[in-house]
């Protein structure tokens, strides 16, 4: 008597089974993360833009007026839209400087904002 090795066909039924419910929340899982991936990136360089137009202001050592500006700014070759508040404190010699950064003019939500500070220049 020859004795065969393999699967029965129950064993590959379960096997089956068995994929065909972990596979769909792998690759639910595996979405989910590249969404955030794709979210930390968009987050991180909307920072540097932000980061960059205070570091311009103080590098610079402007005594900006108080009120709004806008512009755009490409980074990481994408285009991104800014702009920045600048406030009187109650230092006179200070201004504070908000930035907020989008994606798209019409985002209402910014991706990145910063807040800093400038001291007038002497």
């Amino acid at each position: 008597m020859v004795k065969r090795r393999g699967f029965t066909l129950m064993e590959v039924m379960v096997a089956v089974m068995i994929l065909a419910v972990a596979l769909p929340a792998l690759i639910k899982s595996v979405g989910s993360n590249l969404n955030n991936v794709s979210h930390l990136k968009e987050k991180t360089v909307a920072e540097w833009v932000a980061l960059n137009r205070i570091t311009e202001l103080q590098a610079t050592h402007a005594w900006p007026d108080v009120g709004l500006s806008n512009g755009t700014d490409t980074q990481a070759g994408i285009e991104w839209r800014w702009q920045i508040k600048i406030s009187e404190t109650p230092e006179k010699d200070m201004r504070r400087v908000d930035v907020e950064v989008r994606l798209r003019q019409k985002d209402k939500n910014p991706i990145a904002s910063l807040q800093g500070y400038l001291g007038k220049p002497v």
